[in-house]
C-alpha cells in the first residue's frame, strides 16, 4: 500500500483553506501521519488523517475555531478545568450545585409559565373567537352569564358571525343505576364548529342538529354503556330544574376535554330540549344563565363592537337600564384575564404568571452571582498556572477565552443535570403543587433555544472571572500578595455578594410574608366550623318537596346537632338578572 496520505485529503484542504493557512496545517498533518503510520499501520494512519483533515479547514474564510491547531488546544483547556474542578472538589461541589438548583427552580418555573400560556391554544378558531359579557355601563362591572335573547339577536344583528350558547343544567343520565352528571350543558348545533374536540364516533356538523340529541365524552360513555362507541343508542335523561324527563339519543362521543381548555363538558344535549323546557323563560334578557361565544371573521370584531351602542338602543330604547351592556373579550383572554368576573371559577392570572417570571430571574441572578463570587475568589488558586501560560507567550484574550469555554462547560453540565433532576423530580412537584405539568408540551425547536441558552448563560457568567484570572500577574512571590486593586475586583465582588445576599433575602420576607398570610387565611375564624359542615345536594324534585321531612330525619341522626336548607349553594352570587343586582 502507498505510504503518503490519501491525494485527495490534500486536494479538499487545497480548496478549503487559505493558502497562508494551508501549508502551516499541511506540515502539522504530514507530521503527525508519519508518526501514525510508524505506530499504528497504513490503514488506522490514513483514518486517522482523513478525520484530522475533515476538521481542520477554514471554510468560507470563518476565525480559526475548527482548525487542527484549535481543536488540540480546545482539548487542551478541557483537560485543564477538568484536572482543577478535581483538584478542588469541594469548591467545585458548591459552585455546581448552586447552579445546577438554581437552573433547576428556572425551568421548572418556566414550564410552568408555559402550561399555563398554552391554556385554549387547542382549538383551531380560537384566533376568531369571543366571549360575550354583560357590562354594568354605570360600574363597568363584567358577567359572563347571558340569556338566550343575547346570541340570538347577535346572530341576527350580523349575519357574518357564527353564534354558540350553551348553559349548564346537572341531569341524571340511565334508568337502572342513573349517574348524576353536573357537567351537562344545553348547546347550540355550532359548538363543534367553534370548539375543536376529536371526535371517536358521529359526526360533528350534524350531532346537535335535531332534538333529543346526546354528545357524550368517552369516560361517561364507558361509564353509561361499558364502550366508548355508543352512537345510536337512547338512554333517558331526567332534568330535576324543569321537572322532565327526555329520551335522548347519542349522536356522537368526542374525547374528554383536556384540562387546558376552559370549556369543560361531560355531556352536551341540543339547545332544542332546553328551549321547550323553558319556554317561559327563553324569551327574557333577565333570565341569564347560558354562556355565549361568537366566531367573528378576521378585522370584523371592531366592526361589531361599533356598533353595539346602537344595538343597545334597538332593543333596550334611549334610556337603557345600566346592566344591559355589551362587551367581547378574546377567546385566549378569558383563562388569564378574568379575575374582575364573578362566579368565573375555571381561571389563571397573568400577574401570578408576572410575579413567578420575576421569580425565576431572580433565582436565576443569585445562581449566576454565586457562580460568578466562587469563580472570582478561585482565581489566586490558579495564579501559578496563568502565570506559566504567560512566560510561554499565551496571549490575553486566549486565557480570556479559556475560562469563558471553563463557564459555558460547567453552566451546560448544570443545566443538563438540571433537567435531568426535574425528569425525576417532576411527578412528585405535581403532587405538592396539586398541577399536571409535563415535558410533552415542550416543542424540539424549544429544547434547542434551552440549549443555546445555556451556553450564552455560560458566556455571560464567565466573563468577570476570566477578565479577573487574565489580569494575574506573570510573578509573585506570595500566591496571597495577589490584588485586583487596578481593576477595583474585590469592590465588584463584594458589590456582588452584597446584591446576592440582597435578592436572597427579598425572597426569603416575601416567602414568610406570603406564608403567614396563608396561615391567616387558613385559620381565620368564619363563626362555624367548616370542616364539621357536610353539603348535601337534593336535585330530585319529590326529595324538595319533603325536604322537612329530610331535615328533621337528618337532624335526629346520632352526631348531627343541626340542619338547614337553602334553595342555592353557598356561597352563591344570585345575580343572573340585570334589572337588580343582589
Amino acid at each position: 500500500m502507498d505510504k503518503h496520505p490519501p491525494n485527495w485529503v490534500m486536494k479538499f484542504l487545497e480548496k478549503t483553506c487559505s493558502s497562508k493557512f494551508l501549508d502551516e496545517l499541511q506540515g502539522d498533518l504530514l507530521e503527525l501521519f508519519y508518526r501514525d503510520l510508524e505506530r499504528l499501520g497504513v490503514r488506522k494512519a490514513n483514518n486517522r488523517m482523513i478525520w484530522r483533515a475533515l476538521l481542520s479547514p477554514r471554510i468560507y474564510r470563518l476565525p480559526n475555531f475548527f482548525s487542527f491547531q484549535a481543536i488540540i488546544m480546545y482539548r487542551i483547556n478541557f483537560k485543564v478545568a477538568f484536572r482543577h474542578a478535581a483538584k478542588h472538589r469541594s469548591a467545585t461541589i458548591v459552585q455546581s450545585l448552586g447552579l445546577m438548583l438554581g437552573l433547576a427552580a428556572v425551568l421548572y418555573i418556566g414550564l410552568f409559565i408555559k402550561n399555563e400560556l398554552l391554556f385554549d391554544k387547542m382549538h383551531e378558531k380560537g384566533d376568531k373567537l369571543y366571549r360575550v359579557l354583560r357590562v354594568n355601563m354605570e360600574t363597568g362591572q363584567r358577567t359572563h352569564s347571558t340569556s338566550s335573547r343575547h346570541g340570538a339577536s347577535l346572530q341576527d344583528e350580523y349575519s357574518f358571525i357564527k353564534v354558540c350558547r350553551f348553559g349548564n343544567d346537572p341531569v341524571k343520565i340511565g334508568e337502572e343505576r342513573p349517574i348524576l352528571v353536573d357537567d351537562f350543558y344545553w348547546s347550540d348545533s355550532t359548538f363543534f364548529d367553534l370548539f375543536s374536540f376529536p371526535f371517536i364516533d358521529g359526526d360533528p356538523a350534524t350531532c346537535l342538529d335535531r332534538v333529543n340529541s346526546l354528545v357524550l365524552t368517552r369516560s361517561l360513555s364507558m361509564q353509561l354503556f361499558g364502550r366508548e362507541n355508543s352512537v345510536g343508542e337512547s338512554i333517558k335523561l331526567k332534568v330535576y330544574d324543569g321537572n322532565q324527563e327526555f329520551l335522548m339519543q347519542v349522536t356522537g362521543v368526542v374525547e374528554d376535554p383536556p384540562k387546558q381548555t376552559h370549556i369543560q363538558f361531560k355531556a352536551l344535549g341540543s339547545m332544542q330540549n332546553a328551549e321547550e323546557l323553558y319556554a317561559s323563560l327563553v324569551g327574557s334578557w333577565g333570565f341569564s344563565w347560558l354562556r355565549t361565544y361568537v366566531y367573528v371573521p378576521e378585522k370584523r370584531i371592531a366592526e361589531v363592537e361599533a356598533g353595539i351602542p346602537f344595538y343597545i338602543k334597538k332593543h333596550f330604547g334611549e334610556d337603557p337600564p345600566p346592566g344591559v351592556g355589551v362587551s367581547f373579550q378574546a377567546f385566549h383572554d378569558v383563562y388569564l384575564h378574568s379575575q374582575d368576573i364573578p362566579r368565573n371559577t375555571f381561571r389563571g392570572d397573568i400577574k401570578n404568571l408576572r410575579i413567578f417570571g420575576a421569580i425565576g430571574l431572580l433565582i436565576l441572578l443569585i445562581s449566576l452571582l454565586n457562580y460568578v463570587n466562587l469563580a472570582t475568589a478561585r482565581a489566586v488558586t490558579r495564579s501559578k498556572e496563568i502565570g506559566i501560560r504567560k512566560v510561554l507567550g499565551t496571549r490575553k484574550w486566549s486565557i480570556i477565552w479559556q475560562f469563558i469555554m471553563e463557564s459555558v462547560l460547567f453552566t451546560f453540565g448544570g443545566g443538563i443535570l438540571a433537567i435531568t433532576i426535574l425528569l425525576v423530580s417532576l411527578p412528585y412537584l405535581n403532587m405538592l403543587f396539586d398541577l399536571d405539568l409535563s415535558f410533552q408540551i415542550v416543542q424540539w425547536y424549544e429544547w434547542i433555544y434551552v440549549l443555546l441558552g445555556l451556553v450564552l448563560l455560560g458566556m455571560i457568567a464567565g466573563i468577570l472571572p476570566s477578565l479577573a484570572m487574565s489580569r494575574l500577574p506573570v510573578f509573585s512571590k506570595q500566591r496571597s500578595s495577589i490584588q485586583f486593586k487596578p481593576l477595583q475586583w474585590s469592590l465588584t465582588r463584594k458589590f456582588f455578594v452584597g446584591l446576592q445576599y440582597l435578592i436572597t433575602l427579598v425572597l426569603m420576607v416575601a416567602t414568610l410574608v406570603i406564608y403567614k398570610q396563608y396561615l391567616y387565611l387558613k385559620n381565620f375564624d368564619l363563626g362555624f366550623e367548616s370542616s364539621q359542615l357536610l353539603h348535601i345536594p337534593v336535585e330530585d324534585r319529590s326529595v324538595q318537596e319533603r325536604l322537612d321531612l329530610l331535615k328533621e330525619q337528618i337532624s335526629e341522626a346520632p352526631g348531627v346537632l343541626g340542619a338547614t336548607g337553602t334553595g342555592e349553594d353557598l356561597p352563591s352570587a344570585l345575580n343572573n338578572t340585570w334589572e337588580l343586582s343582589w
